[in-house]
Order: structure tokens, then sequence, then C-alpha cells
């Protein structure tokens, strides 16, 4: 974090401004001069808040001297009688004050500066580490600041329930409630308020949301690139000039705008950008080497995701309200073997849940001398409300909790093929069979999936924002 500059350390021009914005003599024309230079820079932005707040203690010093004046005068310039420690203790006090006016005056802040507000809060760490060596600690609030963040990953939830991740080496600066400025490094957000317009500000460009998840990042020459994951943003230059409009970029698209560029191009979607921040984006704190994560925003087709290896974590509805009871096959901690439809554990309506699909689908040859058993664990940011693994009941979910518009196919079309395997009653510990199992605090979910030629699909219900 950096330290606060002496705002007299700065433009004769602008203090002057500063001055007339307090006396109430400054123009239209030198307020929008004024606006502008605010925004685009923090030290200003101190000055401003540092001079209006010694100005408030001024008044306050001399309100008070003068009313104490004032009662003098009443009592005719004779004081009460009173015992000599008090009216020492009075003289100190007024010492005290003509010395505070003489430090105000005189550009010394005195401890009066008021404290900056808290803005967000850490809410992971992962090998994070800021610029003076200490190590950001979750749970930790983030006032209105500078901060060079060295190495590692962090997330951040802003006051608008948004979800900043940042990938260090990232320098960046919480100006509001809702606006990030990135000076340079990496990010990516996820909006769950559609109507809190978050902004990430660089130097090139305003990255307005409109209800979405997108990506930012600024190279050290200034350069400046967004990729929108879901939804849309409105991109604008940081000081709009008459006759500039808003540019609309929209899901799987990608822009940048380089130092001396005059208008934003857009580029090829690479959704490999942000790999290493997908999952924290979506609400997944840790993956095991057996799990792999479909890229937001990439063509979401079965067939483009095959190994022999890794199961296939796929994201569909986010922050989604329902509207009915939920039906599920698992709702309680746990280890399972067995789902069928006898079982009707329900997630209550009125719940906000995010939705993930699971599946395995084997690279080689379909068939059972290509059977394949994988086991890992992923971890959720919020706790699991259920979890599908009856072939019946993710037919009946996909138009409620799956990808609008999604083709969810199954091998061979035959419906049976689609979700887990029961063990059945008697059956030996070895046979082929599927086991899940649910952590006591609901956050992290175990699996031992055994394949054929099928593909493999479960859903998890996880508890949104």
């Amino acid at each position: 974090m950096t330290e606060k500059s002496e705002p007299f350390d700065l433009p004769q021009e602008f203090i002057i401004r500063l001055l007339q914005y307090q006396d109430g003599t400054i123009t239209p024309e030198q307020m929008q001069i004024l606006n502008a230079e605010m925004l685009d820079d923090r030290r200003k932005r101190d000055a401003f808040c540092e001079i209006q707040t010694r100005g408030q203690l001024i008044f306050e010093l001399y309100r008070r001297a003068e009313s104490q004046t004032d009662q003098l005068i009443q009592n005719g310039f004779k004081s009460p009688q009173a015992n000599p420690a008090i009216q020492r203790r009075w003289s100190v006090r007024w010492m005290l004050a003509a010395a505070a006016i003489l430090l105000l005056t005189a550009g010394v802040l005195i401890p009066f500066w008021p404290g900056k507000p808290d803005i967000a809060k850490v809410t992971y760490v992962n090998n994070a580490r800021w610029e003076s060596g200490q190590i950001p600690e979750v749970g930790q609030m983030l006032k209105q600041d500078m901060f060079t963040l060295t190495s590692g990953r962090m997330r951040l939830r802003m006051p608008d329930e948004t979800v900043v991740i940042l990938a260090g080496p990232s320098r960046f600066e919480l100006l509001d409630n809702n606006t990030l400025k990135l000076e340079q490094g990496k990010i990516s957000a996820k909006v769950n308020n559609p109507t809190s317009l978050f902004t990430v500000r660089t130097a090139m460009m305003d990255v307005i949301d409109l209800g979405t998840s997108f990506g930012v990042k600024v190279a050290k020459d200034g350069q400046s690139s967004v990729s929108v994951f879901e939804g849309a943003v409105a991109i604008k230059r940081p000081i709009p000039k008459s006759g500039d409009k808003a540019i609309l970029l929209k899901k799987g698209s990608s822009a940048r705008i380089r130092p001396g560029q005059k208008e934003l191009e857009t580029i090829p979607y690479d959704h490999a950008e942000y790999r290493e921040l997908w999952p924290l984006t979506n609400g997944v704190d840790a993956l095991s080497e057996k799990v792999e994560f479909v890229p937001p925003a990439a063509p979401k087709s079965f067939e483009l995701y095959r190994s022999d290896e890794k199961l296939f974590l796929m994201p569909e509805r986010q922050n989604l309200i329902l509207e009915k009871p939920l039906p599920v096959d698992v709702i309680k901690p746990g280890r399972y073997e067995r789902y069928t439809p006898q079982s009707r554990p329900l997630v209550a309506a009125g719940r906000k849940v995010n939705s993930y699909l699971l599946f395995f689908n084997q690279e080689g040859p379909k068939n059972w001398k290509n059977y394949r058993k994988l086991t890992g664990q992923i971890t959720f940011s919020k706790p699991i409300l259920g979890v599908i693994g009856h072939y019946q009941k993710l037919k009946d979910t996909d138009a409620i909790v799956g990808i609008e518009g999604f083709d969810y196919p199954v091998f061979m079309q035959r419906e049976k093929d689609r979700g887990l395997d029961n063990r059945n009653p008697g059956a030996q510990e070895d046979m082929a069979h599927d086991v899940i199992a649910i952590s006591p605090n609901r956050k992290v979910l175990s699996f031992e999936i055994s394949s054929g030629p099928w593909i493999d699909q479960f859903r998890v219900i996880v508890q949104a924002n």
C-alpha cells in the first residue's frame, strides 16, 4: 500500500481550482476540469479530501474560539473565580487550539484525519503476498486505497456482491463500492447484482458491467484488453469526449486498445488467457488434478471434451432463484453409493443456487476393455445443497438448472447410461459402481467414478452468493 502524499505537492493550477471550489467561486468549466483531474489521479483525490477536511477543522476551531469570546464579552471580560488548576487547564486548551490553527494553516496535518472507508472483503487467498511482504488474510477488509499484489491469487467481495479475482503481480486501486482501477495485471469479475454497474477502470478504458462475468488485463506499457465470459459489458473512454459512444461487447468476444490508439479493436476471443481464474470466478475454490474446468463462453459440446484421465466440470445456471422445489438424490453430508427414484429429498423453492454438471467422457473406444476409474475432490466456496445422480432426475432438471438451449446428449440414446451407477444390494465392494461423498461442512465433494462405454454425468447444486 502506498503512503498518503502531501496535498500541496501538486500543480499550482490544481490547488487554485481546489480553493475556488472551497470558497464557491469555481466556474462550471473549471469544475469540469477539476472532476476530470480527480477521476484520473488518486493523489489529486486525496488532496481534495485532505484540504476539505482541513477547512472544516479550521472552521470548527474558529467557531469554538468565537463562541468562547462572545461568552467573555457577556461577562465583561471577567473570568469567573476558579481554582488555579482549572485555570491552568483552560490555558493549556487555548494554547493547543491556537497551535492547531497554526499547524493547519501551515499545511501540517494534525491527527484528526478521518479513516478511509472499507471497500472489499478478502474471501480467498492462494500463495498471495503484498508488496510489503505481508500475506493477505481471509476476512480482511481492504480500504479505499492503492494495493500491489506481488504473487498468488486472491478473491475479493465488493459491497454490491461482485466477486473479483486478482492474479499477482497486479497493481490496483479500490475507488469506491463498485469501482476498481487496474493499473497493471490481470483480474476477472463476476457480477451477482445486475443493477450494480460494477466498473473496472484502466488508463485506456472503462469496462462497465451489464450483468456478466469478464476479465481485464493491463500490460506494463498500458495496453488494456477485455474478454467477456458471460453477458455483456459497455466500454468507454475514462474521460469521455464530445461525441464518444460506449461500445457494447458480448459473450465470447475480446477487445483491446494500445497506447496511442484512438479506437478499440476487436481481437480473437481466447478463453485460455484467464484459465487459472475461471474456477475462483465461478465459485470453485479448489480442484484435484483429476478434474478439468470447462472454460466459460467456450463451445459446449460433450464431444469436444474427452479424456481417459479426467472428469470435466461445467458451470450451468448461476445465481438462479428456484421457483419450485428441486428434486435431488443426495442432500446431507456422508458417503453415497445408490441414486434411486425412491429417494425424494428436495432443495427448497426460493433458494438461490449455482448448478454444475460433472461428466466423464472417454477419449478411447467406448467399450468395456477401456474401463476407467477416477477419484478426486472439488471444493466449492459455498455449501452443497444437493447432488443429482439418477438419470431421470438429470433429465427432469436440465430445463431448470441446465444451460439454456443446450442439448444434453446421452450415449447411444440410452437415458439410463447417463447418470451414476448404483451399487447393487449384495454386490462386492470392487464391483463397478459410482461413489460420491459430501464433507461435514458441505463444501467438499469427493468422487470415485467407474466408467465403461458411456458418458457418466451428475449434477451438483450449490448455494449461491
